[in-house]
């Protein structure tokens, strides 16, 4: 809907098993480069949620990427 009311350009992208060139952007590959993409100063979440919305959901996604790269994982055990 906001794409529509904003008259924003549809820019799909093809899978990856196309061998095209891609030109644009592409999606974030992780959680923290997804929550630095909304935290972004002009994002649509900013403009669709609210900055005190953003503010909060995106502190606790880094919270949570931070717990994650403190943890110790199964693979990381040497047994």
């Amino acid at each position: 809907m906001y794409g529509m009311e904003n008259n924003l350009e549809l820019n799909v992208q093809p899978s990856l098993k196309d061998k095209v060139h891609v030109s644009g952007e592409r999606l974030p590959r992780n959680l923290k480069d997804a929550t630095n993409k909304m935290m972004e100063e002009n994002s649509a979440a900013r403009q669709i949620l609210g900055n005190s919305f953003v503010e909060h959901y995106c502190a606790t996604r880094f919270h949570e990427c931070k717990e994650w790269e403190q943890a110790i994982t199964n693979w990381e055990v040497i047994l």
